[in-house]
């Protein structure tokens, strides 16, 4: 399906439906992670209030990382366009006496099998649903294959939809315990250094 950091919302959210549009999503996630350095996860900043780029390529990143298709760019060499006429051309004077924006709060994620599933801001913890829908489909892909796996060693067939419910059950209620735990879990000490997505480097 794809690189879940990088992957369009319909493609989670009705993957029966994806077409070129979610590709131009993806190019929107690897242009704001070459600019920054991190992934636009959660509400994220524009690049230019990130490190210091042209406020221009904002428009680009943002409207490659809309949510709704319709709202994107609808081909790739419309952002190579915009993105040439960029480099092309100087960049705007910067205005005097502009209002500094106000600071975002800062947030991080708590990671549920390598996937950020609980997003903190200002020390409240809430679920990522993002994150939740991509560790339901990796739990529910991995008691699929576990039965496959069985089933292929021992040369029997599944005792059919009990098996399956009763594998699917507890891949639910194993994320859910997970979710759970994290969303009590105690922050470390402020001031600990964290990578880009968020996890505290304690070592």
């Amino acid at each position: 399906m794809g690189t879940p950091h990088y992957m369009a919302p319909e493609q989670v959210e009705r993957p029966l439906t994806v077409d070129h549009r979610a590709d131009i999503y993806s190019l929107g996630v690897v242009l704001y992670e070459m600019l920054t350095g991190d992934l636009p996860l959660g509400k994220f900043s524009p690049p230019s209030r990130k490190v210091q780029v042209d406020v221009r390529f904002d428009e680009v990143v943002l409207r490659a990382l809309e949510n709704d298709p319709a709202r994107r760019y609808q081909q790739a060499s419309e952002v190579k366009s915009r993105v040439e006429t960029i480099a092309g051309t100087p960049a705007p004077a910067p205005t005097t006496g502009a209002a500094e924006a106000p600071a975002r709060p800062e947030k991080h994620y708590r990671h549920w099998a390598g996937i950020p599933v609980v997003v903190v801001r200002d020390g409240e913890a809430e679920v990522s649903w993002n994150g939740l829908m991509t560790a339901v489909m990796l739990g529910v892909g991995v008691v699929l294959l576990g039965l496959l796996l069985v089933s292929s060693i021992t040369g029997q067939t599944l005792a059919g939809g009990k098996t399956l419910t009763v594998g699917l059950m507890a891949a639910a209620w194993i994320i859910v315990f997970g979710v759970r735990r994290l969303l009590r879990q105690e922050d470390p000490p402020a001031g600990l250094p964290r990578t880009p997505q968020g996890t505290v480097i304690l070592a």
